[in-house]
């Protein structure tokens, strides 16, 4: 695991799979320091990669098209200084946002929670951001 890990300082950028993104391949890629281009689709497998670019602020690294896809690759390929700037900041930015308590588990409390209180007060089930219920 180690050398595998290390293999990361000799990459500059992450090209996700699809339409089954490398979840594993992307989280090693980001505590690393090396984002991953992901194309979301309409699955919700195939919004995995998306999930974690997006959980740090990341989204210019998510698209919704193959040709975006292409596109956007070469844009960021193109970029050396900005994203060279980028693998130099996200470690510290993943490691700061550890810091702050949220994860996974934080997320799917605060969904029960608030799927409880709407239970309890006899509302319909409806689908509800779990980002408008985090501070409540």
């Amino acid at each position: 695991m180690p050398e595998y890990m290390q293999m990361h300082n000799e990459v500059d950028l992450l090209l996700d799979t699809f339409p089954y993104p490398g979840g594993t391949t992307a989280n090693y890629g980001l505590q690393m320091g090396v984002p991953s281009l992901t194309y979301a689709g309409e699955t919700p497998i195939m919004c995995q990669g998306a999930a974690g670019m997006r959980q740090y602020g990341l989204d210019e690294f998510v698209v919704t098209s193959r040709e975006e896809y292409v596109a956007r690759a070469v844009e960021i390929a193109a970029d050396v200084h900005s994203l060279n700037k980028l693998r130099l900041a996200l470690r510290d930015k993943i490691a700061a946002h550890a810091q702050t308590g949220a994860n996974a588990a934080v997320y799917f409390e605060a969904a029960l929670r608030e799927a409880w209180k709407r239970y309890c007060r006899g509302e319909a089930a409806s689908s509800f951001s779990v980002r408008d219920y985090m501070a409540g």
